[in-house]
């Protein structure tokens, strides 16, 4: 899905359950994008609907995602992405 989608990248093709990714501002410096990914974790955990936590890469904020349900279905996912696009 999110190599599908042209506003988001991977950090690095997922190996296991953890995705790393980050929403991809156009027209922003590094810095901005860091800021723009930090804070869409942060509206998505106080809103409640998804929780996802951030991490830093080669000194840029990206978000990380833990698929731990068994019964998490590309409907989640999907709405997840439009959350972050809301955001």
């Amino acid at each position: 899905m999110l190599e599908d989608h042209s506003q988001f990248e991977l950090a690095v093709e997922p190996q296991t359950n953890i995705v790393c990714f980050r929403y991809l501002a156009k027209s922003n410096s590094s810095e901005e994008r860091s800021t723009i990914n930090a804070q869409i974790r942060e509206k998505l955990t106080r809103e409640g609907h998804f929780y996802i936590v951030k991490t830093v890469l080669n000194g840029e904020t990206w978000l990380r995602c833990t698929i731990t349900n068994p019964f998490t279905t590309e409907l989640e996912m999907s709405a997840l992405l439009d959350a972050i696009l809301t955001c």
